[in-house]
């Protein structure tokens, strides 16, 4: 399953994540991801923010660039 997770089919798939850079390091503050069954006809989508992001549109931008 984590398998699944971590590689992706770039037919079906595609996964966005939001960076903050602060000084030397990276971290991740929000992820996006469409997936879409192989007939078009079904698909899914999920967003995930961290907690001190929230209210801040991350959600939406992550949504309209899936």
């Amino acid at each position: 399953m984590l398998v699944r997770f971590c590689n992706i089919d770039y037919d079906r798939e595609i996964a966005i994540i939001a960076e903050l850079k602060q000084a030397d390091a990276k971290r991740i503050i929000g992820i996006g991801r469409l997936i879409v069954e192989s007939d078009k006809s079904i698909g899914g989508y999920a967003v995930l923010v961290r907690d001190d992001f929230h209210g801040q549109r991350l959600r939406c931008r992550l949504l309209s660039i899936c």
